[in-house]
């Protein structure tokens, strides 16, 4: 666990969307979640009662924190693809992990100026 906070990520989300140029006029500004619903019922949901009302509830919490939030539905998840999945989440947490240490070296350099 990286210790960061729903609102974390939120923050770290918002900053990526604020740096990055609008691809067109219907550009979101939010941070958007796509979620893969076969994925993360085999994660998350697949031991609860009623796998859907997992993923409702994960999309739910996501969406309090300020997230726009697109369910996909694909098909089942091939054992290949769900390794894919983890090895890109462990890289989006890194990327996260880094843009947060950034943003506190920037503050500490800032506090020593």
């Amino acid at each position: 666990s990286s210790g960061l906070t729903g609102a974390n990520v939120f923050d770290i989300g918002l900053d990526c969307v604020r740096s990055t140029p609008p691809a067109s006029a219907n550009n979101r500004r939010r941070p958007t979640i796509v979620v893969d619903c076969n994925n993360v019922i085999h994660v998350f949901g697949q031991k609860k009662s009623d796998p859907m009302a997992a993923i409702a509830n994960l999309c739910d919490e996501w969406a309090q924190h300020g997230f726009i939030i697109l369910l996909a539905v694909n098909g089942t998840r091939p054992i290949a693809n769900q390794a894919t999945n983890e090895h890109r989440a462990a890289r989006e947490e890194s990327r996260f992990s880094a843009v947060s240490t950034r943003l506190k070296l920037r503050k500490v350099k800032e506090f020593l100026l």
